[in-house]
């Protein structure tokens, strides 16, 4: 039973760390980052600058996701059987498909 619990924890964690994962991977610097230059009053320059330190930003952030998703996926295959890691990566890509058809009909 314990095993049964870790696993669905586990599982559920490496769901939301990929749901987050499409979150943050999507470009953020459209309306967000033009309000922000527009409330902070930013000059030519400081703009360029902070469109820069933001896409580092994400690039670290990006690279931080990907390595703990495969220490987490390592970590579940030591739990998991292979029918169970793959209906994992099943569950997983029907959830981006269905993000996927969500954001198109916005």
């Amino acid at each position: 039973m314990s095993t049964k619990i870790n696993t669905l924890v586990i599982a559920t964690v490496l769901i939301s760390l990929t749901s987050l994962s499409f979150a943050f991977d999507q470009p953020r610097q459209g309306r967000g980052g033009e309000r922000m230059t527009r409330e902070l009053n930013l000059s030519p320059e400081q703009q360029k600058q902070f469109k820069n330190i933001m896409k580092e930003q994400r690039a670290s952030a990006k690279i931080w996701r990907q390595k703990h998703q495969e220490e987490t996926r390592a970590k579940l295959s030591q739990v998991l059987n292979e029918k169970q890691m793959e209906k994992l990566d099943k569950m997983k890509e029907q959830r981006f498909e269905k993000r996927k058809m969500r954001k198109r009909d916005r």
